[in-house]
């Protein structure tokens, strides 16, 4: 739990005793920027040289499912590194590019 917590950039988690129980808090505010591994690392630079491209076509360049992709998407979507190009979430040919 503690590494999930690093690697999202959160803080460490603490438990707290309280009486015979214990509670663990768990933070969402980001103390450092979030961690990057290899496959999120890959898909930015698929991005970034081949341009804007929707799930499927990054998800075959990398030899990922569409499900994988997508989750990493979303994620890097959320950390503001890669934008959505679309008319919903729901929009099959919805593409990403890099945020700029």
């Amino acid at each position: 739990m503690n590494t999930a917590c690093k690697e999202a950039g959160l803080p460490s988690r603490k438990l707290e005793e309280i009486g015979s129980h214990f509670r663990v808090p768990i933070y969402r505010e980001r103390v450092n920027a979030a961690r990057m591994d290899a496959t999120d690392e890959q898909i930015l630079s698929a991005v970034k040289d081949r341009g804007t491209q929707g799930t499927t076509a990054i998800a075959k360049s990398l030899r990922l499912s569409n499900r994988a992709t997508l989750t990493r998407l979303n994620d890097l979507k959320s950390r503001g590194l890669v934008v959505e190009i679309g008319t919903g979430p729901h929009d099959r040919k919805r593409k990403y590019a890099l945020a700029i």
